[in-house]
């Protein structure tokens, strides 16, 4: 048998009682920190950030269990074993962040958001 439990911050750890919305998990993610309009010349934002559609941290949780699943079903045909997974909805908005982590990892670049992104021809205008 193949068991898979969905928690907001998964079964064990400092945070598994707590209970959250879709926009906790955005927040607390980095989600909402990446949508917005773009920063001023010198780096500063004029706007709060701004938060992705609704349910969005749901729907990624859910793509990312439904893969877990059909890992663990591939793997049970090979093994005959099934598996327990514990999965967070946190855990799922935290490693789907598009490109800051890698931008920090790898180049130690600052993520800014990319959301309304202003086209240059608008730029030239104002």
């Amino acid at each position: 048998m193949i068991y898979l439990r969905i928690t907001p911050f998964g079964e064990d750890g400092p945070w598994a009682d707590y209970q959250a919305s879709d926009l906790v998990h955005l927040a607390l993610g980095g989600m909402v920190m990446n949508c917005g309009y773009d920063p001023d010349t010198f780096g500063h934002y004029d706007t709060p950030p701004v938060a992705p559609q609704m349910w969005h941290a749901y729907h990624i949780a859910g793509e990312l269990a439904a893969i877990q699943v059909m890992t663990a079903l591939n793997y049970r045909l090979q093994a005959n074993e099934g598996q327990r997974i514990d999965f967070s909805v946190h855990d799922a908005s935290a490693k789907n962040t598009e490109n800051d982590l890698p931008n920090w990892v790898y180049a130690r670049k600052t993520h800014v958001r990319k959301t309304c992104h202003f086209s240059i021809l608008h730029q030239i205008c104002l």
